[in-house]
């Protein structure tokens, strides 16, 4: 059952990718959150990881969240997929290894440009370079930290004021 569910919901989201839009009304908002040079990382996105960070910012406010942090990283935890130039056919391909062969993912995933593997090796890595760009344009400490960690399931150790808002990051993310 949980197979399934898994299913539907990866079905879901390449769906909302293929079909993404943002509207220029959606983004004005965004200026309460992000600096200028933050605002031109988040437009850098594809339309799809733009919908995607939109969908998770609006989770955690409509849930309440008000820590500038956490609703900063949820705009910008996928800036590194920009970084990255991944297409969406190895996004989708990641995606279903990572959910079904993730020990094939791993033989894939080649750390030289001329592989065919090297965009699996980008995209697992994309947050690191997400962090390092957020930091670079003057994002808050725990934005930058979290969108660090976003994507990593042994982060474990990071402390009470970096676990609760990656919990949540975590669980927005997986809900978009």
């Amino acid at each position: 059952m949980a197979a399934i569910r898994r299913a539907a919901y990866r079905a879901r989201q390449l769906a909302l990718a293929l079909l993404a839009g943002v509207l220029p009304a959606e983004l004005p908002d965004l200026s309460t959150y992000l600096s200028a040079g933050q605002l031109d990382c988040f437009r850098r996105m594809c339309r799809a990881d733009q919908r995607h960070c939109l969908a998770v910012w609006r989770t955690l406010q409509e849930e309440g969240v008000r820590d500038e942090a956490l609703l900063q990283a949820a705009l910008l935890h996928d800036v590194g997929k920009a970084v990255a130039g991944l297409s969406m056919a190895h996004r989708v391909i990641h995606v279903l290894l990572e959910a079904n062969a993730p020990r094939l993912l791993g033989l894939l995933a080649r750390d030289d440009p001329k592989s065919w593997g090297y965009r699996f090796y980008l995209y697992q890595r994309h947050a690191q370079w997400g962090a390092d760009l957020a930091q670079q344009v003057g994002a808050l400490p725990f934005a930058v930290e979290l969108i660090r960690w976003h994507d990593d399931v042994d982060a474990a150790n990071l402390g009470p004021e970096l676990a609760w808002r990656l919990r949540a990051l975590r669980d927005a993310d997986e809900a978009n």
